[in-house]
């Protein structure tokens, strides 16, 4: 049972290698894996001292591997046997809603917290404060864990259009277990992320002037 971890936390580190556009050594990192996911799902199946907990973890492990690496097909199939082991008694079915009854994020990165500044300091002053702004956008999650249909809502201020695309840029590269619906997944419309960053006034104040220079030279 203590082995059960360990293989999980290792399959997981075989994901994020960079393959660096070879085939071959992509392919060794899949397989590499999957060796160890399956491993867990075995030991956690035949150890005496096992329980539908431990069952579940490794179930679900393995799964998110394989919608890691948009094997969605393999991967709804395992969600849906954890589905069916989830479905025996109350304690299991708060597991079922919290694990697959709703969107789970498998993948993400850090955004960023911060524009880019044109001073050198990050320090503010009294007379350049750092503000708050937000970029919201909606998108659906599909069947394959993937976001599709982003649109952006709002942003404010929305002259930080790189602050726009890397949001839009992150929705699109998350990898997500998608919302079950008697043990089959279903697409999930109209979900939302707003996102928080802070920049500078005279940023914002360069920005704008810039528009308004285009602004000027194309009239």
């Amino acid at each position: 049972m203590q082995l059960i971890e360990p293989l999980i936390l290792l399959g997981k580190t075989y994901f994020y290698l960079s393959n660096s556009g070879q085939q071959a050594f992509r392919g060794n990192v899949v397989s590499g894996g999957e060796v160890h996911f399956k491993r867990a799902v075995r030991v956690a199946a035949a150890h005496p001292d096992t329980n539908w907990q431990v069952v579940t973890v490794t179930k679900l492990a393995l799964g998110d591997h394989f919608m890691h690496i948009g094997n969605s097909q393999r991967a709804n199939q395992i969600y849906g046997d954890t589905w069916e082991l989830l479905s025996e008694d109350d304690e299991r079915l708060d597991a079922r809603r919290e694990e697959l009854e709703r969107i789970v994020v498998l993948k993400r990165q850090q955004l960023p917290d911060y524009v880019e500044s044109s001073k050198s300091s990050t320090a503010a002053s009294s007379d350049d404060p750092v503000l708050q702004g937000t970029v919201s956008l909606s998108y659906n999650v599909s069947v394959r864990g993937r976001a599709s249909e982003i649109k952006l809502i709002e942003a404010e201020p929305p002259e930080f259009l790189n602050m726009q695309k890397s949001v839009h840029r992150e929705l699109r590269r998350r990898v997500f277990r998608p919302r079950f619906i008697e043990a089959n997944p279903v697409a999930s419309p109209d979900q939302v992320i707003v996102h928080t960053f802070f920049y500078r006034q005279t940023d914002l104040d360069a920005l704008r002037g810039e528009s308004s220079d285009s602004a000027s030279e194309g009239s």
